[in-house]
């Protein structure tokens, strides 16, 4: 049993979706306005900000947040619940077959020299299952 309670306040939470582009449309991708924490909307921004979304304006698929201590409920700061939504494709894939799988992977990780450390990847698909209604 541990003397205290784990703090997240400090990890930062990476989301790097698998993204693929069908006629135009980025599948996979993060979906702007849709990052929660702990039920709380998360502002946005293209700058490296307390308490805001990092959105790397470079092309790819990289979103960074660092939780900060007001992300946290008092009674239990070990837990934090990261929510968002990605655009998914439910039909033809850029090889031309049936898209069955959407994949996203996301990192969970303290600073290195904070004293705590922690890396973790974690990836997360998407089953889409497909039926013929008769």
């Amino acid at each position: 049993m541990p003397d205290k309670q784990l703090s997240l306040e400090g990890y930062r939470v990476r989301d790097l979706p698998v993204t693929e582009t069908v006629d135009g449309v980025k599948y996979g991708d993060f979906i702007r306005g849709t990052y929660k924490i702990n039920d709380r909307l998360v502002e946005e921004s293209n700058k490296y900000e307390e308490g805001k979304l990092h959105i790397y304006d470079n092309g790819s698929a990289d979103y960074e947040y660092t939780i900060t201590a007001g992300d946290l409920d008092a009674s239990n700061v070990g837990k934090a619940v990261v929510t968002l939504s990605t655009v998914a494709n439910f039909g033809i894939n850029q090889y031309g077959n049936i898209n069955t799988t959407e994949s996203n992977r996301v990192q969970v990780s303290k600073p290195y020299g904070s004293g705590e450390s922690a890396d973790v990847w974690a990836s997360v698909n998407l089953e889409k299952f497909w039926y013929k209604r008769r």
